[in-house]
């Protein structure tokens, strides 16, 4: 080896003198030369070794570590299907949503339906039977996603199915696979709950297919599981137990779970057990151990909400059920399902007055259900045991799981590009906010909960900015000025498409005719690979509407992160942006119980408490009372004339007096970060007290500023001096 290498070093050396003996130019370009050569054979070397660290990382973690690459939706739909029919692994399907989640949305579904239409005719009728398979099994991916938004998932797994099931597993061909796409269907309807934040694209797949339009008839919470039962006894016309008795026990399962939904909405609970029961006949823990266990996590929660007869004497039996399914799974066996166990066992444990070991079980519970992996079921978990926590005084628990809870929410709304449907899911779960605010405060920990604030407000302040981009008219958004393109241009897709199939399929004879005599002399081609044109250029004006309609929105996140102030304040930090000792910053936010003062001074924190002032008492008293009045133009007069009665009212719920004399000796300025309905309020003229007859409002007494959070704060004290 060594003799090669001085071999190799003697040769290179001999080059380089016959180099030299040649002209000065000719030598320079062959140096040259030689420099770009081992400088691209070094760069090729560093690319292996890089792809071999990836490779090895990969190895590592159990799965292929691949670069971002950025798809559409319509990518992404054909890149799955691939994945699919590859036999890929969940884990890596799952990574490539994650890296994708813009992508998630409603455009799924309406491609994935228009695709299919068009490709399935195509091919031959075993190719058809493998697509739709692959159809199939996304709709299972999507209807047990554990990320995104549950809405959307379940809207593109009804799709899916509905697909299939009408275009190539029909019930005259294939009665068994039908029957099978069947309970899918049922089982995501009975999940399925309606949304208005996507009315537009459940409105075109309700164009696409009259079938589809359940999607947009949906309101009422019964009316999706009314659908699910129907789909249910669809399969049962196949499924009957003497042809297909495991299919049909796991059909009666299904039906029992919509059935108990349905009679828990309506509070009817006879007759709620007897799909169960017969099941059971069939699925044994010997045979079947993982849906026998379902079935008792199931007969578990009827007994456990059943309202009927002896309620204590419910619950225990609830108990028994979830216990006798823990003895047979566990963890490693199969771990959703050991921490769905959990999950209903803490609830019934509660409900029994055994707080300690509610909490302890839904904390089981959460181990599995983590905010990065699972969490639309995080954020249930974690709901149910910080309400308990919290009930059972328990400050640090409720603490900890509701911060888990808000995790897996920020992750899940992540996946939304829809404003309405992210206010949705926010208004939803703001008590786990409550929640939190209220545990800091009762436990004394008030530098906490200021920064806890500071986090929360920044971060709805983002949704704001991103999407509350108006004319200045203020008549029309860009937001909806970008949709209104978009439909057009889609509708405009769907009529060249609907034109061109109707002449295929209604009069073939005259579409070769028309295809031969139609033709544009000025584009040398025929009409209809013209039209073909026309569509590709309707459909690249779409998807770069939808680019600008998700992404090219302010993004306050990567703006602060451009200023170095991306990372939420901690107490010191916001006391520093106080200049001046006679400065105090006034952070208001209201719970579900009071609403709260926290006076920030410069070395100090304190908080001033308006009793019983909640969300219901205040907030929606200031909707009701000034909001609603002001913009409604036949009670303006009214609105104007009640301004210092309200004012003054407002004043005195607030205890604005008690606040002064209490936590404001000294201060000459204050900074406001006011609360929900409270940002409309001209604090300015709110009355404080009365002096010689005379009405002294807050503007008399102090200097006012108003900040959105603290990173803005900041951010105007870094650039300039306030």
């Amino acid at each position: 080896m060594l003799q090669a290498v001085f071999k190799f070093l003697k040769l290179f050396f001999q080059f380089l003198g016959t180099i030299a003996l040649l002209p000065l130019g000719l030598t320079i370009s062959l140096t040259i030369f030689l420099l770009l050569l081992v400088g691209m054979l070094l760069l090729g070397i560093l690319i292996l070794c890089f792809r071999i660290v990836l490779w090895f990382l990969g190895k590592l973690r159990g799965r292929w570590i691949r670069p971002y690459v950025f798809m559409q939706s319509d990518d992404l739909v054909i890149w799955v299907l691939n994945a699919i029919s590859k036999n890929e692994d969940l884990e890596k399907i799952h990574n490539v949503f994650r890296e994708q989640q813009n992508e998630l949305n409603g455009r799924i579904a309406i491609f994935l339906w228009t695709w299919a239409s068009e490709t399935l005719p195509k091919h031959t009728p075993e190719m058809q039977r493998n697509i739709a398979s692959d159809i199939v099994k996304l709709g299972d991916l999507f209807q047990s996603l554990p990320f995104g938004d549950e809405v959307v998932n379940l809207i593109i797994a009804i799709t899916a199915y509905e697909l299939a099931a009408q275009k190539v597993f029909t019930y005259d061909q294939f009665p068994k696979k039908w029957a099978s796409i069947q309970n899918s269907l049922g089982t995501s309807y009975s999940r399925y709950r309606y949304s208005a934040g996507y009315e537009e694209f459940v409105s075109q797949l309700a164009r696409q297919h009259e079938i589809l339009c359940n999607l947009k008839s949906i309101n009422p919470n019964p009316s999706s599981v009314k659908i699910a039962i129907g789909y249910h006894h669809k399969a049962l016309d196949v499924f009957t137990r003497e042809s297909f008795p495991y299919e049909w026990a796991k059909t009666m399962v299904h039906l029992s779970n919509a059935k108990q939904i349905l009679y828990k909405n309506q509070n009817i609970w006879s007759n709620a057990l007897e799909n169960y029961t017969d099941a059971l006949e069939v699925i044994t823990p010997d045979r079947y151990p993982e849906e026998w266990v379902s079935i008792q996590l199931k007969i578990g929660n009827y007994y456990r909400d059943c309202q009927q007869n002896n309620r204590p004497r419910n619950i225990e039996i609830a108990i028994n059920y979830y216990q006798k399914a823990l003895e047979i799974t566990s963890p490693k066996r199969n771990s959703q399902q050991w921490a769905e166990i959990q999950q209903n066992l803490g609830i019934a444990l509660h409900q029994q007055g055994q707080t300690n070991e509610a909490i302890y079980c839904l904390k089981n519970a959460l181990k599995i259900f983590t905010p990065e992996q699972m969490p639309i079921q995080c954020i249930k978990v974690a709901e149910d045991c910080g309400k308990i926590a919290f009930e059972g005084e328990r400050w640090s628990d409720v603490i900890e799981v509701c911060q888990k809870a808000i995790t897996a929410i920020e992750i899940t709304r992540k996946f939304i590009t829809k404003e309405q449907r992210r206010r949705e899911i926010f208004a939803d779960f703001i008590s786990l906010y409550n929640l939190t605010i209220q545990a800091y405060i009762n436990s004394n920990q008030l530098a906490e909960a200021i920064e806890f604030i500071g986090h929360s407000r920044s971060k709805q302040l983002n949704d704001l900015m991103a999407s509350s981009c108006y004319d200045p008219s203020g008549d029309i958004t860009q937001d909806e000025r970008l949709e209104f393109v978009l439909n057009n241009s889609q509708r405009s897709i769907d009529d060249n498409h609907q034109w061109i199939r109707h002449l295929q399929e209604e009069s073939p004879q005259f579409y070769n005719l028309t295809k031969m005599l139609h033709f544009d002399f000025s584009q040398g081609q025929d009409i209809f690979s013209f039209t073909a044109q026309q569509s590709e250029m309707l459909k690249k004006t779409y998807y770069e509407t939808w680019r600008r309609f998700d992404y090219e929105r302010f993004d306050y996140e990567r703006f602060l992160k451009e200023e170095g102030i991306d990372k939420p304040l901690k107490l010191d930090e916001i006391q520093k942006l106080i200049e001046y000792s006679t400065t105090a910053i006034l952070c208001f936010y209201t719970t579900q119980e009071n609403t709260y003062i926290f006076v920030i001074r410069q070395n100090a924190i304190s908080y001033h408490t308006c009793e019983g002032e909640n969300f219901a008492t205040l907030q929606r008293w200031i909707y009701q009372e000034w909001l609603e009045l002001y913009n409604s133009g036949s009670f303006y007069n009214q609105w104007k004339n009640q301004i210092e009665s309200f004012l003054t009212q407002l004043s005195q719920r607030l205890h604005f007096s008690n606040l002064i004399d209490r936590h404001l000796n000294g201060i000459e300025e204050l900074v406001l970060l006011p609360y929900q309905f409270l940002h409309v309020i001209p604090f300015a003229a709110l009355p404080i007290s009365k002096k010689n007859g005379k009405t002294l409002y807050l503007n008399d007494q102090f200097s006012l500023r108003y900040i959105s959070n603290f990173q803005l704060l900041h951010l105007c004290q870094k650039r300039f001096s306030v």
